[in-house]
């Protein structure tokens, strides 16, 4: 009977255990699957907010861009504005040819205009197709270099803008190059603009904008000449010596091309 009793305790107890390890796994089960359930919330959570940092950074970029659109636009309506005022005093400056009046019309406008005025003043003088208002217009722009009302970067920035819109202007007026290149060496003469332009970065536009002709070597061979005609074969060739210009139009236009340049122009000295 004890044996009987016995194996019945032992049965029991070992069901209890098993209860007991069934608990456990159970336990263990939901534990690991409220764990897995925390994750997916955190890592929910976590892509919430990238996606809102997205949005958000996406709404700050375009924010921005529209702010800075308004703000290129607003740039362009001034600058034009500007032009249009020295272009307006230039065509009052032809009427009247009164340097000084010129002058102290210029000085009313803001001081960023100074910087459109030996380009588009230029350019009023070229349309009005009058030699005497051009002739006037180069000595101006000397005069008022003179007397510092033009700096260095006034001139350059003006220069910049007259060889990158040779090519096309051209299309309009055939005769625009030929004057920008009457003009640029009058500057050059003056002291106005160094002859180290020549071999800049402010002529490369002429190439890369050029169409059916080189008019790279037409404006830089038809400067050189009239430098020439002014300071001799001799005078030129030590200013070209000085300033390096074989070797930067070289790297500009290659040697064949300035080889061929300067024999058209009669400038076989300078190679």
């Amino acid at each position: 009977m004890r044996g009987a009793a016995g194996g019945r305790g032992g049965k029991k107890v070992r069901a209890a255990e098993e209860e007991e390890a069934i608990d456990e796994t159970t336990t263990n089960a939901f534990a690991a699957l409220g764990e897995e359930e925390e994750e997916e919330e955190q890592q929910q959570e976590v892509e919430e907010e990238e996606t809102e940092a997205a949005a958000g950074g996406e709404e700050e970029e375009a924010a921005a861009a529209e702010e800075e659109e308004e703000e290129d636009e607003t740039s362009k309506e001034k600058r034009h504005a500007l032009i249009n005022a020295v272009v307006d005093k230039t065509k009052l400056f032809f009427d009247d040819q009164d340097i000084e009046e010129y002058k102290k019309d210029l000085e009313k406008l803001e001081p960023a205009a100074l910087n459109y005025l030996a380009s588009h003043g230029f350019m009023v003088a070229v349309e009005q197709k009058n030699p005497e208002n051009r002739d006037l217009f180069y000595d101006t722009v000397v005069q008022f270099y003179e007397e510092k009302f033009l700096t260095p970067a006034h001139i350059k920035k003006s220069f910049d803008f007259l060889f990158a819109r040779a090519a096309d202007e051209k299309c309009d007026n055939p005769k625009f190059p030929d004057h920008l290149i009457e003009y640029t060496a009058h500057c050059i003469l003056h002291d106005v603009l160094p002859l180290e332009v020549l071999g800049s970065a402010s002529v490369k536009p002429l190439k890369e904008n050029q169409q059916e002709d080189d008019i790279l070597a037409h404006v830089l061979g038809g400067i050189l000449a009239i430098l020439k005609k002014r300071k001799g074969a001799e005078g030129l060739y030590a200013l070209w010596k000085a300033a390096g210009l074989k070797e930067k139009l070289t790297a500009i236009m290659g040697a064949d091309d300035l080889d061929q340049m300067l024999k058209e122009e009669d400038l076989v000295a300078l190679l």
